[in-house]
């Protein structure tokens, strides 16, 4: 996927949709990263693509990790 397509789509995750609702379900990945890391939340779109974040409450902060497919040689 060319980078002009994904990165409006990561923009509007980022910037519009994470921030309304960080704690959303959706966003869950349960102990897919080992029970240690049950506190990072992902945001996948095109099946090959994941932002992952954690965020607090109090102050309120969004830390986010972007994360793309591999790349082939």
């Amino acid at each position: 996927m060319a980078a002009s397509r994904v990165c409006p789509r990561l923009r509007q995750i980022v910037m519009d949709e994470i921030p309304t609702n960080p704690g959303d379900d959706r966003y869950q990945l349960g102990t897919t990263l080992g029970a240690d890391a049950r506190f990072w939340r992902r945001a996948k779109w095109n099946q090959r693509f994941g932002c992952y974040f954690w965020y607090r409450s109090e102050p309120k902060l969004i830390v986010y990790v972007w994360r793309g497919p591999p790349m082939h040689q």
